[in-house]
């Protein structure tokens, strides 16, 4: 496996127990789905970023942790005392900012990893972020909003060739992430992504702050602060609307392809009709024309029979019609 080596280790506005870490190999979390070793590249009060050793397919390398949620910083002294030759320098550009909050903006219009595992963990689009909390479109979801104060860790997705950056959603402007709350009353929404605090219902406002949600006979208080992620609506619906409306469009198509064909069959039938009936009447014609008046008499002749015939159905058609029946006594 290639080492990579940092060859500029940012240094400038870490926080002082970093300092000692930047450019060297360091496992962030000492285990559970947050873990992560790397080398560190930077890291400040309030965020750090971690260059990781094994590549994850469509991933970017560079892990942003969020400082105050990371629990434990460890370095193996043993393994960064082992002189290394440098067989590759790291030449990825790392966001060198203030705030964690700063690091999310600067990925807006990009598909991004909100957390690296565990029940919060979600990857989409990033279609806006505020120091408060940021605007996520997802697959399964559609919009989700994410309390930023929550959030541990980000990753940017490398970007596909000809894959679509921007996305035009809607979604609530709100300057605080409890605005979005009273935005969403009265209404369905799902709120956190999964684990046992991942509820669902509507959404009531009690008082000033402090709100319900009522799902059938539960009723649960919430406080937005400790609200991790809130969606409208149910999980997973708009992944079902999605292949509902998608079924539906196919089903519109085959029946218009229906129609479409057989009306073509119709008109093909229509004009070998036609072409029949023509080839009979140019028949006809010629067939008078060669017979003369002797076919004229045999055609009157003909006719007559034909009446005979007719008259005699239609009479027994109708003794049959108006056949008595009689009334049984009683």
């Amino acid at each position: 496996m290639k080492k990579r080596i940092l060859k500029n280790p940012i240094q400038d506005k870490s926080n002082g127990f970093l300092d000692s870490f930047v450019g060297r190999k360091v496992k962030v979390y000492r285990g559970g789905p947050e873990s992560k070793e790397g080398t560190l590249l930077y890291g400040n009060a309030d965020y750090l970023a971690l260059h990781l050793e094994k590549e994850e397919k469509d991933l970017s390398n560079i892990v942003y942790y969020h400082t105050q949620h990371v629990r434990s910083i460890s370095e193996n002294s043993k393994s960064n005392s082992i002189q290394k030759t440098v067989i590759n320098t790291m030449d990825q550009e790392v966001i060198d900012t203030d705030s964690f909050s700063e690091v999310v903006y600067r990925l807006r219009n990009k598909k991004v990893k909100i957390n690296q595992g565990g029940p919060e963990a979600t990857d989409g689009y990033l279609l806006d972020s505020t120091t408060d909390y940021l605007v996520l479109f997802t697959e399964k979801d559609g919009i989700v909003y994410f309390n930023i104060h929550h959030i541990k860790s980000v990753r940017e997705f490398i970007q596909q060739e000809g894959e679509e950056t921007e996305h035009s959603m809607t979604f609530f402007p709100a300057n605080k992430f409890e605005d979005l709350f009273k935005r969403m009353t009265h209404t369905w929404v799902s709120i956190n992504r999964g684990g046992p605090e991942a509820l669902e219902g509507i959404l009531v406002e009690i008082e000033e702050g402090n709100y319900t949600l009522i799902n059938n006979e539960e009723v649960l208080k919430i406080q937005p602060f400790h609200v991790r992620s809130i969606s409208p609506g149910s999980k997973g619906s708009f992944d079902q609307g999605e292949k509902e409306d998608s079924i539906d469009d196919e089903k519109n198509s085959n029946h218009s392809g229906d129609r479409e064909t057989s009306g073509n069959r119709s008109s093909d039938r229509r004009s070998t009709s036609n072409r029949s009936s023509d080839r009979r009447s140019t028949s006809n014609r010629s067939n008078r024309r060669n017979t003369g008046g002797l076919q004229h008499r045999d055609d009157e002749r003909t006719g007559r029979r034909d009446w005979r015939e007719k008259y005699k159905r239609e009479k027994v058609v109708k003794s049959v019609d108006y056949e008595w029946k009689p009334v049984k006594e009683y």
